[in-house]
């Protein structure tokens, strides 16, 4: 759903409201007054606009309680911000031990989907490594990493660490009942820069040139802030975005034609 105007009324026909002359938000007002209710609403940043009628539901109905995913905030009074942030890995110059492995969300969801392909996978000091290599490279992304565990039918770890040097060739054949953004990182990543409004994703594409990290200063020349997933590096406001998004931001570049223009002055 892109249109704001349907959210209403596809909410309506999610709870089974019937029909009647009365506007959508009306008759969900009314529906939802006297409930106490928890309504979640996926994916908000498609219909972002319609945050203001979902400020009004609340303010109308008192035991209401709102939880939405969404790649923007909705800016509206009383909104919380939790940001979902990528899974916890080990640190590559570490020696943990392979019990201490299982204590890392990326580690234990990668061998979680590696053993739905190969059910005798396990993680041991053989292969250890290269699984932790795996999970840093791709910056504990759960899509990214269960699409690298899904090639343990047929590849080792070390085998798949060495692949990843072409993240988004690689990462290719999820679930044939998922959609076709979450089959492919390179159709997640592309779905998710679709998203944007053209400012940004010349911002996004600028932003692709920076390797290990960038500044506000770096970036003086947009007229926003950085968005998306970046991760702040240090006291000075030094940012970075993921390298596995990162990685998929060249070919838009050279394809708007402003690559030259941008690489000589980051490269000073």
């Amino acid at each position: 759903m892109t249109d704001p105007d349907l959210v209403a009324p596809a909410i309506l026909s999610d709870i089974g409201v019937a029909e009647s002359t009365r506007t959508p938000e009306e008759r969900l007002t009314d529906y939802l007054a006297d409930l106490e209710l928890l309504l979640v609403l996926d994916n908000f940043e498609q219909v972002v606009s319609a945050a203001p009628p979902v400020s009004r539901l609340l303010a109308d109905c008192p035991r209401l309680r709102v939880m939405v995913t969404s790649r923007a905030p909705l800016r509206i009074y009383g909104e919380r911000e939790l940001p979902v942030e990528p899974l916890t890995i080990p640190d590559p110059a570490g020696q943990a031990s392979i019990e201490e492995l299982e204590s890392f969300e990326a580690v234990v969801l990668f061998a979680d989907r590696a053993r739905a392909v190969r059910p005798n996978f396990r993680i041991d000091t053989s292969n250890s490594d290269a699984v932790i290599g795996i999970v840093n490279t791709l910056d504990g992304l759960p899509l990214a990493i269960e699409l690298a565990a899904a090639w343990v039918r047929l590849l080792s770890p070390q085998a798949i660490r060495v692949r990843l040097r072409d993240r988004l060739s690689l990462l290719t054949g999820g679930a044939r009942d998922l959609p076709a953004r979450q089959q492919t990182l390179h159709g997640a990543i592309a779905w998710s820069y679709d998203l944007l409004d053209v400012p940004t994703q010349t911002l996004m594409r600028r932003l692709g040139v920076f390797v290990g990290g960038f500044d506000l200063e770096q970036v003086r020349g947009g007229d926003r802030p950085p968005i998306g997933r970046t991760r702040r590096a240090d006291p000075a406001g030094r940012a970075e975005s993921a390298e596995t998004a990162r990685s998929q931001r060249p070919s838009p570049i050279s394809d708007a034609g402003d690559d030259q223009a941008i690489r000589p002055r980051t490269s000073r």
